[in-house]
């Protein structure tokens, strides 16, 4: 069975939560990937080295 990676900063990255959920075909009711059931904290790591490079102060609304 297949399983999903999250996609964070346009990257696919592998979780490494033990923490898992089946993603069913609508149609026939099987299951066809499992889905990992990362926390903000795994989800935000590959993140940290670009949040310290970034300089202080309020980030601009779009």
């Amino acid at each position: 069975m297949t399983t999903i990676q999250n996609a964070i900063g346009g990257k696919l990255v592998t979780s490494t939560s033990k923490r898992t959920q089946p993603v069913f075909n609508p149609a026939t009711g099987e299951a066809i990937a499992t889905l990992p059931l990362s926390t903000s904290t795994k989800s935000t790591r590959p993140w940290s080295p670009q949040k310290r490079r970034c300089p202080a102060g309020p980030t601009p609304r779009r």
